[in-house]
């Protein structure tokens, strides 16, 4: 044998070879106790809810005064969000705002203006305008931690604001928390205009989970609104808002206010039981099955476990408060067994109890043993038949798991430490600065595990407070990156590669160009793109399509790398290139209307007098 060949490997070919190999797999499959089926609990992304808290007024000067603040659903301050803010007249005539106060972005003329909450969560600005009517729209943008909002408020020169605040009942209770399994639920709203209290004001309660549907209406006596109304409106146990708004009178300016709600209610079992009351052999399968619903009805989704002392024998889903669990565990005898069953919800507003369900089990009786010791025979007869040499085939090079973006270089059954290497998908340089968080998330909450930055070769070693199970996240955050998030793999050491905003778009437009046009060359340039678009695209789709390209080329060959928001500003060029393309060409302009007829000739002159002879003298 040569010495460059490779190594050989043991491997047997040919259809005897997969003949035992199936008897193999079905003798080890008859005289196997029980493999319990396992569904794997559902993924669950936590975004921190948050709510946005606007109010404004304008003096008769026409200071324009904005205060706001942005909060989670436990009332903390957000810091570090960036709220995006726009201000119209509410007549419809134009507006030019001046420059931008000290701390606001302002970017292009007709985008909106942008400020970053302070530690406690609160922004706020004042601006000189025209002492008229605005309407001042105020929006966070989703990210990987914390959910969009958006609120939208008018002011009116010379009216005085009105300030809404919900109290607790009774107090020092959560004021989003609704218990559906009690009969009547109360809301107080206190009403004050400059901290003064406000009676004789009509105080509309909306639930916003349900497209602003209005649960009631109360009017203010001595500044106090209560709002006593059966928990059956609020509908299903879940988290969402209660809204309260006032929608303004001479003098006052209208209003609104956002509290979360967490309406909650215990989940009953109903009608739990096994499917066979005659009874089954638990190691092939003992099915339990029954509902989920609150005291009123309603489903639940989620799962339930059954567990046959401390030992889960089995796992089903919960669809539409049906569920239906097979279990399967080892009994020694024929009999009544308790199994007790839990409810996990899958989300949130749901109290869990456990109920014990006794259910009658069969043992297998002797034929099973029998069918055992033959089939161990067999097995046997087939290891002792298969004892000569296989033929040898030369291995294959093995190279590591994983893909362009995740690539596992070694697994670890339960790591705690692992070795990550962030790089730059395209270019493979090492990210320096990159964030990386690893987190636990379940049902309600979310549990850090560890994180911290890349060094200058691109690398972390992440320390984590508990080894790796499934249903772990990692994200990775860069400035001039896409987000990456994915389920933490057991491993190591990882290689992660990144995508850099210029690239995408780049490639966005791309894309869209050998989509659109026969003839583009192998690797087009924005600038070549602009030149293809302006010969073969309709006027209507043409300059769409050169500003889309034109933004491209600025941003993936520019100086400065590509941040999120004018990566948004180019996703939105490309969307108009898009929908101008989709859309039909429009009509063409109307003929020219005809010239007008030329003027009629002018009349002939009159004969001159004198000139014609009538006879007569000399």
């Amino acid at each position: 044998m040569r010495d460059d060949l490779p190594a050989p490997s043991c491997v047997r070919r040919g259809p005897p070879a997969l003949i035992r190999s199936l008897l193999l797999f079905l003798v080890l499959a008859a005289s196997s106790a029980v493999a319990a089926p396992v569904l794997a609990a559902p993924k669950v992304r936590v975004v921190a809810t948050a709510k946005l808290e606007v109010r404004g007024t304008v003096s008769e000067g026409g200071q324009l005064e904005i205060n706001g603040k942005v909060v989670d659903d436990a009332g903390n301050g957000l810091p570090g969000v960036e709220v995006y803010l726009t201000i119209d007249r509410t007549d419809g005539l134009p507006l030019t705002l001046p420059a931008a106060p000290i701390g606001v972005k302002s970017g292009k003329p007709g985008e909106p203006w942008s400020i970053s909450t302070k530690t406690d969560g609160t922004f706020g600005l004042k601006v000189w305008l025209d002492a008229v009517g605005y309407t001042v729209g105020a929006r966070i943008e989703k990210t990987a931690f914390v959910s969009a909002a958006k609120e939208t408020l008018k002011v009116e020169p010379g009216k005085a604001p009105i300030e809404l605040t919900v109290q607790p009942v009774p107090p020092g209770t959560a004021p989003f928390e609704i218990d559906l399994d009690t009969e009547r639920a109360v809301v107080k709203v206190r009403a004050t205009s400059e901290l003064v209290e406000k009676s004789g004001i009509e105080l509309v309660l909306r639930d916003a989970r349900d497209k602003d549907r209005e649960l009631a209406k109360v009017t203010t006596a001595g500044g106090w609104a209560t709002f006593d109304l059966p928990t059956k409106t609020f509908g299903a146990p879940g988290v969402g808002e209660l809204v309260i708004a006032f929608d303004g009178a001479p003098g006052y300016a209208s209003a609104r206010e956002r509290v979360f709600s967490k309406r909650v209610a215990l989940a009953r079992f109903v009608e739990a039981r096994q499917e066979d009351p005659k009874g089954a052999v638990p190691v092939d399968g003992l099915a339990v099955v029954g509902r989920v619903a609150s005291k009123d009805g309603l489903p639940a989704h989620g799962l339930v476990d059954a567990f046959l002392g401390a030992e889960r024998v089995g796992i089903g889903r919960v669809d539409g408060g049906s569920f239906h669990v097979v279990t399967r565990f080892r009994t020694e005898k024929d009999g009544i067994v308790n199994l007790t069953l839990r409810f996990v919800p899958a989300g949130e507003g749901w109290r869990t109890q456990e109920i014990d369900v006794p259910v009658r089990v069969r043992t297998p009786g002797p034929w099973r043993a029998l069918g055992a010791a033959v089939a161990g025979v067999a097995l046997v007869l087939i290891v002792a038949r298969s004892r000569r040499p296989p033929r040898t085939v030369a291995a294959r090079d093995t190279a590591a798991e994983g893909d362009e973006v995740v690539r596992v270089s070694k697994r670890a059954r339960a790591p705690k430490n692992i070795e990550i290497t962030i790089r730059d998908r395209r270019r493979r340089s090492p990210i320096v600065n990159a964030k990386v968080r690893a987190s636990r998330p379940a049902a309600t909450s979310v549990e850090p595990l560890g994180g911290g930055s890349t060094d200058d070769r691109g690398r972390l070693r992440l320390a984590l407070t508990a080894p790796v199970r499934a249903g772990d996240q990692l994200l990775v955050t860069h400035p001039a990156f896409l987000p990456l998030a994915i389920e933490l793999p057991k491993a190591a050491e990882l290689e992660l590669a990144m995508t850099r905003r210029r690239d995408a778009v780049l490639d966005a437009l791309v894309q869209w160009a050998r989509s659109t046009f026969r003839r583009v060359p192998p690797q087009p340039t924005p600038a070549q793109i602009a030149e293809v678009s302006d010969r073969d695209l309709d006027p209507h789709v043409r300059e769409p399509a050169r500003t889309w390209a034109g933004a491209v080329e600025r941003a993936a060959f520019g100086e400065r790398d590509l941040d999120e928001r004018e990566q948004r500003r180019i996703e939105t060029l490309a969307g108009s290139a898009s929908d101008a393309l989709a859309a039909p060409p429009p009509p063409p302009p109307p003929p020219p209307p005809p010239p007008p007829p030329p003027p009629p000739p002018p009349p002939p002159p009159p004969p001159a007098a004198g000139n014609a002879k009538d006879g007569g003298s000399g």
